[in-house]
């Protein structure tokens, strides 16, 4: 009798014993699961310093780049207040070369006035002279016939 109320028992400890196997293997596989999550955990955990170093280096080439700009905008801004300068005193230069010009001719014209009144001036002389030449000539020529 007593073998008869150890079978249930046998069967339930080889059913026990069954499922100890099937624990021991899903602990296995757990296991390795959790092996397999740490590889993959420090994969991205290589990746995340990866990516701020990436992210660093990034932000140092961007700084670079933005101040390498900024020092360009600089000279291009000195450049144009250059240029702005020189075509200031380029403006200033033509007024003064104008006014110049506009003097010498003023200047100019005084002496060709001055040149052709003289100029007429001598042709007077000249038609006087000729005149009192001939006036002269004619009083010989009355001396002489008288």
């Amino acid at each position: 009798m007593n073998f008869q109320k150890l079978k249930p028992l046998k069967n339930r400890f080889i059913s026990l014993l069954s499922q100890k196997d099937e624990l021991e293997e899903i602990k296995i596989q757990l296991i390795k699961k959790k092996e397999k999550i740490q590889k993959v955990d420090q994969i991205l955990l290589k990746s995340k310093e990866k990516i701020e170093n990436l992210n660093l280096q990034m932000e140092s080439i961007k700084k670079t780049w933005e101040d390498k700009i900024n020092l360009k905008k600089k000279e291009i801004q000195n450049i144009s207040n250059q240029l702005q300068k020189i075509q200031l005193e380029f403006q200033e230069n033509e007024k003064k070369n104008l006014k110049q010009i506009e003097t010498l001719k003023s200047i100019f014209d005084s002496k060709l006035k001055e040149k052709e009144s003289l100029i007429l001036e001598m042709k007077k002389t000249e038609t006087n002279l000729e005149e009192i030449k001939k006036e002269i000539e004619l009083k010989k020529r009355r001396k002489k016939t008288k």
